[in-house]
């Protein structure tokens, strides 16, 4: 049996989305599947953090972010909502963006209030460590340290506007002890 090339086009298509959504979905694409612990300063007071699991909570939840992204800025509300109504999971902001001086950045997270830690992650250490490439990104890790949640906080660029809320979805999930529906964004 002869595939005309436009078949041939089709099933291709077919193979490559199976490979690389199967590849994202285990977290083979760039993110690591565990919780490393690491030290930081916070940005907001200076002092130095060991950034671990508390045991205490449903689980860990790190969101790269941005002082000067508008994409970052606009899920700020969102951010706040989540923190406030998943108490349970201990919240952490991490700045990496090394174009972004930190007097600019700790005025803009004092202004923006997140009510939780935000971390300066100066040499962009624990930005390389979990891949995070863009802002806001999100990890969200179980009590075991395992990664159970990576992608956007919503699937907008503007996060009011989100028609899903990603990270509210993972953190439901977590809480019950079940899988996210979509475990990577």
């Amino acid at each position: 049996m002869v595939w005309s090339p436009n078949r041939q086009m089709k099933a291709l298509a077919v193979v490559l989305t199976l490979v690389f959504g199967v590849a994202i979905s285990s977290g083979a694409l760039g993110a690591v599947e565990k919780f490393q612990p690491h030290l930081a300063a916070d940005l907001l007071t200076g002092q130095k953090t060991n950034l671990q699991i508390d045991s205490k909570k449903k689980g860990k939840v790190l969101v790269f972010m941005s002082a000067t992204c508008p994409c970052s800025n606009s899920h700020v509300s969102v951010l706040k909502t989540l923190a406030n109504d998943f108490k349970d999971f201990d919240f952490v902001a991490v700045h990496s963006n090394q174009n972004e001086g930190e007097k600019e950045s700790k005025e803009y997270f004092q202004k923006a209030d997140l009510g939780f830690t935000v971390l300066q992650d100066t040499k962009a250490q624990i930005a390389d460590i979990y891949g995070a490439v863009k802002t806001p990104h999100v990890y969200a890790f179980d009590t075991n340290g395992n990664l159970k949640y990576q992608g956007g906080v919503t699937d907008s660029a503007y996060g009011p506007a989100a028609k899903n809320q990603f990270l509210r979805y993972a953190l439901l999930a977590m809480r019950e002890g079940k899988v996210a529906l979509f475990p990577v964004t």
